[in-house]
């Protein structure tokens, strides 16, 4: 029991989700709830409502269920999880500036909810500690064209001028930026997001810049500029 239990937690599993799952691989209460305490467990368990037929193991319903704990725990708390994670990842990427708690927290929510295990954090937002020196290529094809390219040109310039870096504000100014040179949004964004991030998805974009700040949003426009001219 102590092997399972360890190669478990090496998995990312949280102990009471894991026995949540487990609980319900034989017994219901007769009702649609799912998740339950442990010491709903105690009290509502009986013999009478467990299952004749044998259980079923799903590996996705069990991933499932330590979703619903990862997001039921706070930022601060996912936070202090993650953070020898990210530490280790940022000496091995020869980074010594390390993140603020604030940071940390504000990335564990832009991050969660694609998440089913707190080991998969990283993978999911690497690029909101690297700046990118790849760009996706697909979305280059499609999206990057003279058009684009001095849409991405002109923002910088706009957000430059930003006083107030806020989420609202940037998205404000992307949007009157594009208004100005009468382009669709829908048509630039996806570039965009690549410029900042390298990659074509992942948390909302507007929280992120805000995250980054003035200064490396600003940083990581140019580099994306002078990588897209060429």
């Amino acid at each position: 029991c102590k092997h399972i239990y360890k190669s478990l937690k090496e998995k990312g599993f949280f102990p009471e989700a894991f026995v949540n799952m487990l609980a319900l691989l034989g017994w219901n209460a007769g009702n649609n709830q799912e998740i339950y305490s442990m010491e709903e467990l105690i009290k509502m368990f009986s013999f009478e409502r467990v299952n004749k037929a044998g259980a079923k193991f799903d590996p996705e319903k069990t991933k499932w269920f330590n979703q619903q704990y990862l997001k039921k725990k706070t930022d601060k708390e996912l936070a202090e999880l993650v953070k020898p994670i990210v530490e280790e990842k940022l000496k091995q990427a020869h980074i010594s500036n390390l993140p603020s708690q604030i940071f940390l927290e504000t990335f564990c929510r832009l991050v969660k909810e694609k998440a089913h295990f707190v080991n998969e954090f990283w993978d999911l937002g690497s690029f909101l500690f690297i700046a990118p020196t790849t760009y996706d290529v697909e979305v280059l094809k499609k999206r990057l064209n003279e058009q684009s390219l001095a849409f991405v040109k002109q923002v910088r310039e706009d957000l430059n001028s930003v006083s107030n870096f806020t989420a609202v504000e940037t998205e404000n100014t992307f949007k009157a930026t594009a208004e100005k040179l009468g382009i669709g949004t829908g048509q630039v964004m996806q570039l965009f997001r690549v410029a900042l991030t390298g990659v074509g998805g992942g948390p909302v974009l507007f929280e992120m810049m805000e995250l980054f700040g003035k200064t490396e949003t600003i940083a990581r426009l140019d580099k994306a500029i002078a990588a897209f001219k060429n």
